[in-house]
């Protein structure tokens, strides 16, 4: 039984260190979203003031 407790715990923790590379990729790609954002208004401010 202790031996099926152990494999339990290696399977969780492998878990959790997905979850962790996981949320550190989710982490960068809302860096980029929020850029990509920022981006996206400068571009449409300066378009809408060379437009007048």
């Amino acid at each position: 039984m202790l031996l099926e407790v152990e494999e339990q715990m290696d399977k969780l923790e492998e878990s959790m260190e997905d979850v962790k590379e996981s949320h550190v990729v989710l982490g960068e790609h809302i860096d980029d979203l929020k850029e990509q954002s920022r981006d996206f208004e400068i571009m449409s401010r300066t378009f809408n003031r060379e437009s007048v």
